[in-house]
């Protein structure tokens, strides 16, 4: 809970108490006045959520059962019970759903973000289920600020939410809303999110980065990410029937959700070369905020599961990307067949690490024999890639698929967060290391000593750099 949340809830004891004890001092009674007035102030400052709308009730409650007015014994005691009910109700709601915060940015510059809606003219929506016209992608930048005088963004925009996540509109984030960009040229970072997900559950990863002075564009793909406010109102949703494989794995072949991959995996690609060519003209646009503040000589991707894949795709197709680098992703495209023969990085979990060498292994003790098919797949892609073309492969112990993303941070409780047994914050401090020391030494010329195979900074991870050799396929480990 936040701070005047807390005082909103002490405010509320006295006035339970003497609805219980009504020969105590009356103040206590009035003391539901000054919550009132707390809640009021709340709304106005933070902005009221649902986990505490029986708190609030509750606060009715006590102002009609304040002092002077006609209640006997029992109404008092049934308005004290309902009180604490309610209470009781908004405490483990807040603590179930909390307002979570993100970990700081460790990096010297204050984080600026925007939203940006960008409309290709160069091609038409091809989501069969989408309304016709062309295609609209929103982009979120996350940038080094010019100042740290702000007004703080929220984690989310008015319509990119469901009822449950709705109190994401009121969450503050370490990011400072439209402001202006620090002096001088950044390297740009794009950045893609997972199979219908969103671009903010990335926020704390972005954040980092753009402290440490990279411009991420964190790109939102419109009817495969989930809920997309468009520039006219709309808001684009998935077809949620269509799963790469996650969760309809009884119904839906591996070959098929090969293929369904490979058409979102065309789509993304061409939205991400798109969000850099409108990058590049902002750079050059008289007057707009990014003028003048981009190196667009120095580009890198990197992605979260499914845009893992887009990410990957994205430097192999368009030659100003220099690097690219997979969060617990799979591989697709022509990626997955002929690789990428520029700097990448691939970071998984140990999970998914633990399918390879299972290629050949039967699946008659399996209980679902299509699941441990996909997985052989994605962990004997990976593998050959890396085999084959020399990229560096970061290995953590302890974590889950969900822990790449902010979505860890959303509840303590597993059911919600889908967290590993590493918390949080050391996660987010290896995560956060390995990927600015990736794309500091790939787009910055920085050499990075965590990039060595022998630093070994952090127990539970550990980095492999396999280096290409002259014949294909022969590779040594460095």
């Amino acid at each position: 809970m936040r701070t005047i949340e807390k005082l909103i809830v002490v405010l509320m004891l006295p006035a339970i108490l003497w609805l219980f004890h009504p020969q105590l001092p009356s103040w206590m009674g009035f003391s539901a006045v000054a919550a009132a007035i707390l809640v009021a102030f709340h709304a106005r400052i933070e902005g009221m959520h649902w986990q505490m709308a029986p708190a609030y009730i509750g606060v009715v409650v006590l102002l009609l059962s304040e002092p002077g007015l006609p209640l006997n014994v029992a109404a008092r005691l049934y308005c004290a019970f309902g009180v604490c009910l309610l209470l009781s109700g908004s405490l483990f709601l807040s603590w179930a759903l909390p307002m979570f915060k993100l970990p700081k940015p460790t990096g010297k510059y204050p984080v600026g973000t925007r939203v940006l809606n960008l409309i290709d003219s160069s091609r038409t929506e091809m989501h069969p289920w989408a309304m016709p016209g062309n295609r609209e992608v929103v982009v979120q930048l996350w940038y080094p600020s010019a100042t740290d005088k702000w007004p703080k963004a929220k984690y989310r925009r008015k319509g990119e939410t469901s009822r449950v996540s709705s109190y994401q509109l009121v969450l503050a984030t370490s990011s400072l809303q439209d402001a202006p960009l620090a002096m001088g040229r950044f390297p740009i970072v794009v950045f893609n999110p997972a199979w219908h997900g969103f671009r903010q559950r990335g926020t704390g990863l972005a954040q980092e980065l753009a402290s440490h002075g990279f411009v991420v564009a964190g790109v939102s793909h419109p009817y495969n990410s989930s809920m997309v406010a468009l520039s006219d109102g709309r808001v684009a949703h998935p077809d949620y029937g269509l799963d790469l494989g996650f969760s309809l794995v009884h119904h839906i072949s591996l070959e098929r959700r090969i293929a369904m991959a490979e058409e979102e995996l065309a789509i993304q690609t061409e939205d991400c070369r798109f969000v850099l060519d409108e990058l590049e003209r902002f750079d050059r646009t008289a007057g707009h905020p990014l003028e003048a503040h981009l190196q667009t000589d120095r580009v890198g991707g990197y992605g979260y599961s499914f845009g893992g894949a887009v990410s990957m795709e994205f430097a192999r197709e368009d030659g100003r990307v220099r690097s690219a680098l997979e969060l617990d992703g799979v591989l697709h495209g022509s990626t997955a067949v002929h690789g990428l023969e520029k700097p990448f990085m691939i970071i998984d979990s140990a999970w998914i690490e633990s399918w390879k060498g299972k290629e050949n292994e039967s699946s008659e003790s399996i209980r679902d024999a299509e699941t441990a098919r996909m997985w052989k797949s994605i962990a004997a892609a990976k593998s050959d890639v890396l085999m084959r073309y020399g990229g560096m492969h970061v290995v953590v112990e302890g974590i889950g698929h969900a822990d790449f993303s902010d979505q860890v941070y959303l509840s303590p409780l597993r059911r919600f967060s889908s967290a590993g047994s590493v918390p949080r914050k050391r996660v987010a401090k290896i995560l956060g290391a390995y990927i600015v020391a990736f794309f500091r030494q790939t787009l910055c010329g920085i050499e990075e000593p965590i990039l060595d195979e022998g630093a070994q900074p952090f127990p539970e991870a550990k980095l492999r750099d396999w280096q290409r050799t002259e014949n294909l396929g022969q590779v040594s480990v460095r």
